[in-house]
């Protein structure tokens, strides 16, 4: 079986909240028919036609409305996933710095420690290795 495109469910969770192509092809910044096409493709996955035509709208069948739920999380999850990391409070970081040229590195870091740790790290460790 090949992997589902995950854009898909996007795409349906844009569909189901807006109830028609015209709304969600917007909303995702797509062209109508663009919009169509992955609402075909939708059906086509999962295996019902997930909006039918009753007079002028589109109404979503029940299996659509079963699924509504579990793809609002799974999108909420998804975005939540991929946002970017917080920004880093330097006042709780620990970082440590392993040197192994002694005699290179002293010089620099008695000179420059107070420069290098001034960053506000709570914990700011440098280790010099044996054998250096």
């Amino acid at each position: 079986m090949q992997s589902p495109d995950l854009n898909l469910l996007f795409a349906l969770d844009v569909l189901l909240e807006e109830g028609m192509v015209v709304g969600a092809a917007r909303r995702m910044n797509l062209s109508v028919p663009a919009m169509s096409r992955t609402l075909a493709r939708i059906r086509e996955t999962v295996g019902d036609p997930v909006f039918v035509k009753v007079g002028r709208k589109m109404v979503p069948t029940p299996r659509a409305l079963a699924l509504r739920e579990a793809v609002r999380n799974s999108v909420n999850s998804a975005r939540l996933l991929l946002q970017p990391e917080q920004d880093v409070d330097l006042t709780t970081l620990e970082r440590g710095f392993p040197c192994t040229r002694q005699r290179c590195v002293r010089e620099r870091i008695r000179t420059g420690s107070s420069r290098a740790c001034a960053c506000g790290s709570a914990a700011c460790a440098i280790a010099f290795l044996a054998g250096t």
